[in-house]
């Protein structure tokens, strides 16, 4: 695992893209903490990734990177309006 799994988010919920980032740790976590606990990833978002002890590290530093130093630095932007009007 190189680069993060990609995601289909709700663009409806989150108002900023500090939410968006946000939404897509806390569903890493979910799955990466099932397959630490070795219990099954069904009811998890489906990442295309093995549900190996080894890929959920690999997750794991990643999301600890966007939650430390990405998201306490990155600009919260607004979703267009559109958006949130649905």
């Amino acid at each position: 695992m190189g680069d993060l799994p990609s995601m289909y988010l709700d663009t409806y919920g989150p108002k900023t893209t500090m939410h968006v980032l946000a939404g897509y740790a806390d569903l890493a976590k979910d799955w990466i903490t099932k397959v630490e606990s070795g219990l099954s990833v069904a009811g998890c978002y489906p990442f295309n990734a093995e549900p190996t002890v080894e890929i959920a590290g690999m997750l794991k530093k990643r999301v600890v990177l966007i939650e430390n130093s990405i998201i306490p630095n990155m600009d919260e932007v607004e979703l267009p309006a559109l958006l949130k009007e649905r």
